[in-house]
């Protein structure tokens, strides 16, 4: 499905595009997405306005399973939620040198020390330290761009000193804090 929102005047409007695919079954490397824009739906040459090539991403088959849930069911704008509850479970096992990197929506921030890089009130559920108690706790950082930051929860070289360093299929659960945004994301931003 696409949708375009906009008039063709030609004055210089900004157009969105919004596209929804369905992602392969199986791994593959990044690809690049080639976009035309034609003045006439036959797409003929000489009809063509603009082109230009978008960077994809790579397609794994990492996660057996991932689930994020606002147990407090709090959905008003600018409110704090305490409680979003993610869990993670890997088809594969966690390798020492491996990262974990959950990215939260567009305007939710997940930072609670921007110069520690700690997370938002982050408590691992069903451990008593956490997942990787020597590669210590995740850190979460955020880039501030303009519609909101866009944040993200990171283990970077898990280094837990065994192999596995955390089995396939086990699940990784932890509870973090945001502050909703005050209005809703945009569909394409507005995903875990």
């Amino acid at each position: 499905n696409t949708e375009l929102r906009g008039e063709e005047t030609g004055n210089g409007n900004e157009y969105m595009l919004i596209v929804f695919v369905y992602n392969p079954d199986v791994p593959q490397a990044a690809a690049q997405w080639q976009l035309n824009t034609f003045s006439k739906y036959t797409r003929e040459p000489e009809f063509s306005l603009d082109e230009t090539t978008i960077p994809g991403f790579a397609i794994r088959n990492d996660l057996w399973r991932f689930t994020v849930a606002n147990n407090a069911q709090e959905y008003n704008g600018n409110k704090q939620v305490a409680d979003v509850e993610i869990v993670l479970s890997f088809r594969d096992h966690v390798k020492d040198g491996d990262e974990i990197i959950v990215f939260a929506p567009r305007g939710f921030n997940i930072v609670s020390n921007p110069e520690l890089n700690q997370c938002e009130n982050y408590r691992p559920v069903g451990v008593s330290s956490d997942w990787f108690p020597f590669t210590g706790a995740p850190e979460c950082k955020c880039q501030e761009v303009t519609n909101g930051p866009l944040c993200r929860l990171e283990w970077k070289g898990i280094q837990e000193g065994k192999d596995p360093a955390f089995a396939q299929k086990q699940e990784i659960r932890f509870k973090i804090g945001t502050r909703n945004p005050a209005k809703t994301p945009f569909i394409i931003e507005n995903y875990w």
